[in-house]
């Protein structure tokens, strides 16, 4: 029996081992989870104080300060801060932070866009690790010793990454998995936080900007009105510039009625159909005019108000300017009158230059017409001018030809009838032989003149030799008593001539020559001819080292030898269709260019 109790006591024990042992896992799970629970209530009493810190932070930096504190509480971290990303650059700066030494502030506190923190960053993933850990240089290896558990979590924002939270520890070796999911829940309340809080930045600092604006106006007027709540077609000031006082010279500027108390008569019809209308295009652009008292004068007002509209589309309230534009009409109406006036004068200045013109056509088509004329006249005399010149041509060879024929065979003749009577005369008529020996010589040597003259007035050389051996004849039988040397450098021209070409061209040397002898004083002489196929030109150029002279004294001076024969000279040139160009300077020389067409036939 003792056994069997024993026994029965010893399963009794073990049983109640067992059921310890039970319990105590039991209760330790039960107190994980009020732990658990606890944390989370922390995590939550955390999450709802920053949501009611957020909605009443006075700025940006405070809020961020906030967000970062409560994550750092809700991970148990030491230290911290927050990134925001620079919309132009696409750099990340540290906005704030907690218990970073400032060697490391210094070092992190900015990364530019295409740094691998910012590539990491705009990844957009979360990270919990060891900071050693990361593939992200620090710079100094030294900075982060002693750091161990690191967090990353990115701050998004209408789908966008807008900065990120890093947290690190000293003591912990990891994130506790329980922290995480409220971590990147501040995270996310950041981002909002973020979008919220820069509007309220921006929205503080515009309205700061327009009551400093409104108070500090002075020669303008800055307003905002609302709609009257008692009825959707009056509006109220909210408040209005202090210089409203002397632009409109009102008496209660929060009262809108009283603005238009002083509007002229003229204008009330139009303003009220604008303002009716403003209600619905919530645009408002007039100029009126106000009668001042103190400066007892209607003045012109501009004012321009644009509607702000609420998000269900309602007018809420409205921004005006007003200023005062009374010297710009002033101006403008003076501008007005100048610019009447100015039209008036335009009008009869173009009345006149109507009548100038029409005086100036009639005398421009008169001219033509006297061009014409005057180019007829031209082309007659040039005409009448080459048929005398082919007139002239045809009676000097003809009075050549007498020369020649005639006279040299009378005087040929006359001197054999001389010698005949030389003979008959008795040897003691001694005076008269050598009379007669003498009267021969002299009419020998007038045989020898007609033979020149009829050279010089039909160059029958040009017909036998070409124009090349006539013009190297002409300047050698010019020059031989005159002590000037003579250069030639002349090419085979003759074919490309006409017959008549080549006496006019000998004739415009002859000219030449005959000046050059006459009054140039020169030494040297160079006659040169070229041909130019390709142009299908010739050039002949005769140039002196004379003393040179001036050709514009000459030119118009027809009436002198050198005048006449400069005339004769381009005229002859003309009538090959070619040019005559002269360059003279006194002291330096003479050089006279004659430029023709090949193969032209004959005289133009």
């Amino acid at each position: 029996m003792e056994e069997v109790l024993k026994k029965s006591n010893q399963e009794l024990e073990e049983r109640l081992r067992e059921q310890s042992v039970e319990l105590a896992g039991v209760n330790r799970k039960l107190r994980a989870k009020i732990t658990e629970l606890e944390q989370t209530e922390k995590l939550m009493r955390l999450q709802r104080d920053l949501a009611m810190a957020l909605s009443s932070v006075p700025d940006l930096k405070t809020g961020l300060t906030e967000c970062l504190e409560t994550a750092i509480k809700m991970a148990g971290m030491d230290r911290g801060g927050i990134y925001l990303l620079k919309d132009k650059t696409g750099a990340l700066d540290l906005a704030v932070h907690k218990g970073l030494p400032l060697d490391f502030i210094r070092t992190v506190s900015h990364y530019d866009a295409d740094s691998p923190h910012t590539r990491f960053v705009m990844a957009g993933k979360p990270a919990y690790t060891r900071l050693q850990e990361l593939e992200l240089p620090l710079g100094d290896p030294g900075l982060g010793e002693g750091l161990c558990a690191f967090a990353f979590m990115p701050i998004w924002h209408e789908n966008r990454v807008i900065g990120c939270m890093n947290l690190t520890s000293e003591s912990l070796e990891e994130i506790p998995h329980a922290s995480r999911p409220a971590l990147e829940a501040v995270a996310a309340q950041i981002g909002t936080g973020i979008a919220r809080m820069t509007a309220e930045d921006a929205l503080r600092k515009s309205e700061e900007h327009l009551r400093s604006l409104m108070e500090n106006a002075d020669d303008f007027v800055v307003y905002r009105l609302t709609i009257d709540e008692q009825s959707p077609v009056r509006l109220k000031v909210v408040f209005v510039s202090p210089s409203i006082t002397d632009i409109l010279s009102v008496s209660d500027p929060m009262k809108f009625e009283t603005w238009f108390d002083k509007i002229h008569p003229d204008d009330v019809k139009r303003v009220v159909e604008a303002n009716q209308k403003a209600f619905k295009t919530l645009m408002f652009n007039e100029t009126a005019r106000f009668y001042h008292p103190k400066k007892k004068e209607w003045r012109w007002v501009h004012s321009i108000s644009r509607g702000i509209v609420d998000k269900e589309g309602r007018p809420e309230y409205v921004n005006g300017l007003m200023v005062d534009v009374t010297e710009q009409k002033k101006m403008e109406e003076k501008l007005q009158r100048s610019y009447d006036e100015m039209e008036r004068r335009v009008e009869e200045r173009t009345g006149e230059l109507t009548k100038i013109n029409k005086e100036l056509q009639v005398e421009i088509t008169e001219r033509k017409e006297l061009y014409r004329a005057l180019h007829e006249s031209e082309k007659t005399l040039r005409q009448m001018s080459t048929h005398l010149i082919r007139a002239q041509e045809k009676e000097r060879k003809r009075v050549a030809l007498e020369l020649h024929d005639e006279l040299g065979q009378a005087l040929s003749l006359l001197k054999l009838k001389i010698g005949s009577i030389k003979k008959t005369l008795p040897q003691d008529q001694t005076e008269l032989k050598n009379e007669c020996n003498g009267i021969s010589d002299y009419i020998v040597q007038m045989v020898e003149n007609v033979r020149r003259l009829s050279r010089d007035l039909s160059p029958r050389i040009i017909e036998d030799l070409g124009l090349s051996s006539a013009l190297r004849w002409l300047a050698e039988s010019s020059a031989q008593h005159m002590n000037i040397e003579l250069l030639f450098e002349m090419d085979d021209i003759d074919s490309l001539l006409s017959p008549e070409a080549q006496i006019t061209l000998y004739r415009i040397f002859q000219e030449a020559i005959t000046n050059i002898v006459k009054y140039a004083k020169a030494t040297r002489i160079w006659i040169s001819t070229r041909k130019d196929e390709t142009k299908n030109i010739l050039s002949f150029i005769l140039k002196d080292n004379g003393v040179g002279f001036d050709p514009e004294h000459f030119v118009g001076q027809i009436s002198t030898e050198k005048g006449l024969g400069l005339a004769s000279m381009n005229e002859r040139a003309k009538m090959l269709g070619g040019s005559l160009e002269i360059l003279s300077q006194k002291g330096i020389g003479t050089t006279i260019t004659i430029s023709v067409p090949i193969d032209k036939g004959g005289l133009q």
